[in-house]
């Protein structure tokens, strides 16, 4: 089946994230991935021992990964029903969810892609795209034409 990483993100001492999805029983660095079937999945490769550290199910189509200097990856992506938008927060070291917080989005034609995710020092995560549908949530919008833009900030 189609295995896909998608997006990466390095930390700052050089570990490497990879959100993505894949189908079946994967084998990687001689360590079998505790998922099956379809998963969407964020995984961590150890570079020093050059293995695969952790990997989660997170249940939702991933856009961007980032990790925040202080202990936290994030990921942003779309819920496989299309009617939440999501950044989720996995801890570095062991993938333990940390939190999850959404956008609900609703209407016939509801698709949301996140272009830009950033986690700066502040404590807050930034989360900018565009959408189909209608955003609840507290964000601002733009509407240019028939796509509409957003900001998230927490």
């Amino acid at each position: 089946g189609d295995d896909i990483a998608s997006p990466l993100a390095v930390s700052d001492n050089g570990q490497v994230y990879a959100a993505g999805y894949l189908a079946g029983q994967p084998v990687a660095s001689g360590l079998t991935l505790p998922l099956t079937g379809f998963s969407d999945f964020i995984a961590r490769y150890d570079t020093t021992t050059k293995q695969i550290a952790w990997s989660k199910d997170m249940m939702i189509y991933a856009d961007r990964i980032v990790t925040s200097g202080s202990g936290s990856v994030y990921v942003a992506g779309q819920n496989y029903s299309k009617s939440l938008l999501t950044v989720r927060e996995f801890s570095e070291a062991d993938g333990t969810k940390i939190s999850g917080r959404g956008l609900v989005l609703s209407g016939p034609t509801r698709h949301a892609r996140v272009t830009s995710l950033a986690s700066p020092n502040t404590g807050q995560t930034v989360v900018v795209g565009n959408f189909n549908g209608e955003l609840t949530g507290q964000t601002t919008t733009l509407q240019v034409g028939k796509n509409t833009g957003f900001l998230w900030r927490e």
